[in-house]
């Protein structure tokens, strides 16, 4: 396997370990079991490649898909890029409820030292941060990964299949659940590199309120994509990644699609309408371009 890497250009040779495996990467001390994520991840690894054949050969059954959807949970709520986009969304929730506190008159000025000065004043100013921990929304992420798996496994699928994979296979990365196309998309479809001749796109279903996921609601489809579909797959997948792609190839289209797409990253994107005595926060995940050196 060859890894590509966004930051700064890198290629290099790696195994999956050496690069996807982080030391007590799964403990989490916010949680009542810190190692509870491990008992989820058995039931899921070690039968993701009879998944895969399985789901392939179009003879799978709906264990194989509750597989799959795992996978993809596991990746959505509980990755680096995860943990980051749900930092940053609890630090502006956060800053919110100091606004709204401040306005109200619970929370005392600053001191004379820092000028006397409310908190919503020093966090305009910067002389207030809010800093959120990125294992508490591991936490949530992992307290609500059998929910976000249920519903995967009710969504709408389409296997895709790359019967021209030896030439042109799909790539992967650290956040192989990428978002197609710019912009905000309410739900997001998400595509999956599972080997480099599969994938999977995933079309999620808005359901009334209070629905429950039932797995007689799982719809497939199988379609055989061309090579310039597989480009675009493949260019969503990179601008999805966090910083790594990895290819099983090391053919210079891999390095210029890399290139190409380092500056596209998973942003949140955060509204604020004011509703009533308080705030409507309204957060979605963009696939967006940053200026170059931006990070």
């Amino acid at each position: 396997m060859y890894g590509f890497r966004k930051s700064d250009d890198a290629q290099f040779i790696c195994g999956s370990e050496d690069v996807c495996r982080i030391a007590d990467g799964s403990t989490n001390e916010f949680l009542t079991e810190p190692r509870i994520l491990e008992e989820f991840l058995r039931g899921v690894e070690p039968f993701y490649d009879r998944a895969c054949t399985a789901i392939a050969e179009g003879n799978f059954d709906i264990d194989d898909i509750v597989i799959i959807a795992g996978f993809v949970a596991f990746v959505i709520g509980t990755s680096p890029t995860a943990m980051r986009l749900g930092a940053e969304s609890l630090s502006r929730l956060a800053r919110t409820e100091v606004e709204l506190l401040d306005r109200n008159g619970i929370l005392d000025r600053a001191p004379a030292e820092l000028g006397g000065k409310s908190a919503t004043e020093l966090l305009g100013e910067g002389g207030l941060r809010i800093d959120t921990d990125v294992k508490f929304p591991q936490a949530m992420g992992i307290s609500g990964i059998v929910g976000l798996t249920k519903s995967f496994a009710t969504f709408h699928w389409e296997i895709l299949v790359n019967t021209q994979s030896d030439r042109f296979p799909f790539v992967t990365s650290d956040y192989p659940a990428a978002i197609e196309g710019l912009g905000k998309q309410i739900p997001a479809n998400r595509v999956v590199p599972l080997r480099p001749n599969l994938a999977v796109r995933i079309l999620p279903q808005i359901r009334p309120e209070g629905s429950l996921e039932n797995a007689s609601d799982f719809r497939f489809k199988f379609h055989r994509v061309s090579p310039s579909e597989v480009r675009k797959i493949n260019v969503a997948i990179a601008r999805s990644a966090e910083n790594i792609v990895f290819a099983p190839t090391n053919e210079p289209w891999v390095k210029k699609l890399v290139a190409k797409n380092r500056n596209y990253h998973l942003e949140l994107e955060h509204a604020r309408e004011a509703k009533g005595s308080g705030f409507l926060l309204l957060n979605s995940i963009v696939v967006q371009e940053k200026a170059l050196g931006q990070r």
